[in-house]
């Protein structure tokens, strides 16, 4: 390999630049390139003049942490190397708050999905993301990008359709426990199972629980959850 003229400015190296360095900084490299995303603003003091420039160099955007250029919202604005250790500090520390604070900056498009029941009702929050470089749906919304679709062919947000109440309907008999051991729980249930059903909100057309998932044979052998949620057949 034949050598630079440019040394490395992390190790002095003259095999390689700055974006093929491997060096470690004496097992500390992993703290380095995880400290702008810690709750906490690092101590920049502590870090060695060689810490601080590879710190800036591996965020050289504004509200991620990814490390090339990208759109204009990721306000790609690298901190010079030559500047003084106090004034790397500083700069680190500014970058540290920029990113931060963009992390807590939220936006609420219209929901869109699809859901006649919360369609154009609730608004959707989406978070920036620094380690993404994008918007995403915030953990209390996500659950809302699961779907289900009816058999009548209406699709809604899981959450919405669960608010929909179930109705007793029909009585079915429960099977004879095929359970080997005569003093299973199984052998003692009661003998009759009530199948639910409630209404799709769009054409109240009468859904039936699953009876499949009702009767399922692993009923009658394992001990299931009785406050487990009723299904809807698909």
């Amino acid at each position: 390999m034949s050598l630079s003229t440019h040394s490395c400015t992390f190790c002095d190296s003259k095999r390689h630049n700055e974006t093929e360095c491997l060096h470690t900084f004496n097992g500390r490299r992993n703290l380095l390139e995880s400290c702008m995303i810690m709750d906490e603003i690092p101590d920049f003091n502590s870090y060695t003049k060689k810490e601080l420039k590879f710190v800036a160099y591996i965020t050289p955007n504004k509200k991620t942490i990814l490390r090339t250029m990208g759109s204009d919202e990721w306000e790609y604005d690298p901190i010079p190397l030559t500047l003084c250790k106090s004034k790397m500090e500083n700069a680190l520390k500014d970058r540290w708050r920029s990113l931060h604070e963009a992390s807590k900056h939220e936006k609420h498009p219209i929901c869109n999905t699809g859901c006649s029941i919360c369609s154009g009702n609730r608004k959707e929050t989406y978070c920036w993301s620094i380690e993404n470089g994008g918007w995403s749906l915030s953990e209390s919304e996500s659950k809302y990008e699961e779907k289900f679709t009816t058999k009548c062919g209406h699709t809604f947000c899981k959450p919405c359709l669960d608010t929909v109440g179930w109705w007793p309907d029909s009585f079915y008999k429960r099977p004879k426990s095929k359970h080997p051991n005569p003093n299973h729980i199984s052998h003692h249930m009661s003998t009759g199972i009530t199948l639910h059903y409630k209404k799709c909100p769009d054409c109240k057309t009468v859904l039936y629980q699953n009876i499949k998932d009702l009767l399922r044979e692993d009923y009658y052998y394992n001990e299931l959850d009785p406050h487990a949620p009723l299904k809807l057949e698909t």
